[in-house]
């Protein structure tokens, strides 16, 4: 269900290079692996698969031509949708963007992510690098704006099965299990 869906919502006022944020959207997630990861579930476990990068779909919604009551009306009928909207971990990286385009200079960004992949630091991580980038960007910087991360997601997971041991990792399986129950 949508119960674990993070919604960002960002009003963005001004000309915005609507070429330029998708290129930077693609980097981000180029350099993160978690935001191109997907969960099958393989002989009744869960898994992780992560896609090789590639351009990630920047969904644009034109609102241009409705007027003032009907463009608020249809971004908020939006709005609503992408909240409910469930992802398919399976299948697809349970990440997605849209801009809502009210007018040449005035949008309505929207990073759809799941919980299973974004947490608070990582939240303002993913927003830092893609300001950073669109600005980078704008300056003519063809791909030097940010170093490589030396750390993925993965790693932390080989790290954290290697500190699963034993009675830690027992005690943690018994308390997700309970918690998790149903």
């Amino acid at each position: 269900g949508s119960a674990y869906n993070v919604r960002t919502v960002l009003r963005a006022e001004g000309a915005l290079d609507l070429a330029r944020f998708a290129r930077a959207v693609t980097e981000v997630v180029r350099r993160h692996e978690i935001l191109r990861t997907r969960y099958p579930t393989v002989a009744g476990v869960g898994t992780m698969a992560i896609e090789p990068p590639g351009e990630v779909p920047v969904h644009i919604v034109d609102l241009t031509a409705l007027d003032a009551e009907a463009r608020q009306a249809r971004t908020r009928e939006l709005l609503g949708a992408l909240a409910r909207a469930p992802f398919d971990l399976a299948h697809a990286p349970p990440l997605d963007v849209h801009v809502l385009r009210a007018s040449p200079v005035d949008h309505v960004l929207v990073l759809r992510m799941h919980h299973i992949m974004i947490d608070g630091p990582s939240f303002w991580i993913l927003f830092r690098e893609l300001g950073e980038l669109y600005q980078a960007y704008a300056e003519g910087d063809h791909g030097t704006a940010l170093p490589e991360p030396t750390v993925q997601y993965a790693d932390y997971v080989l790290w954290q099965r290697r500190f699963l041991r034993g009675d830690a990792l027992d005690d943690q399986l018994a308390y997700w299990t309970a918690r998790l129950a149903g």
